[in-house]
């Protein structure tokens, strides 16, 4: 499937931007990937890990419920971006 591909080829992208500060380019490509695949699991838990070190906890949040409904018992992603979460509340 071609669309596939592009979302996680798209992830893979806004993976790198993030890593490499360009957080707003970051954003368009996890955007991008979500509107080809709404329920790409590594894009939701990348564009949490976004949204934090934007300060938007609540979006993070929304995106963490999100992961918990794909993976109700448990799934990488939902993990790590739980473990994000509880870090950026720590004072």
């Amino acid at each position: 499937v071609v669309s596939e591909d592009e979302a996680d080829r798209q992830n893979l992208l806004g993976f790198t931007a993030r890593r490499n500060g360009q957080l707003e380019k970051a954003g368009k490509h996890y955007e991008i990937a979500l509107s080809l695949d709404p329920d790409h699991r590594g894009a939701l838990e990348y564009q949490g890990e976004l949204f934090l070190s934007l300060g938007q906890l609540e979006n993070a949040v929304t995106n963490l419920k999100l992961l918990k409904k794909q993976c109700w018992i448990s799934c990488s992603e939902r993990t790590k971006l739980q473990k994000a979460i509880d870090n950026y509340k720590k004072p």
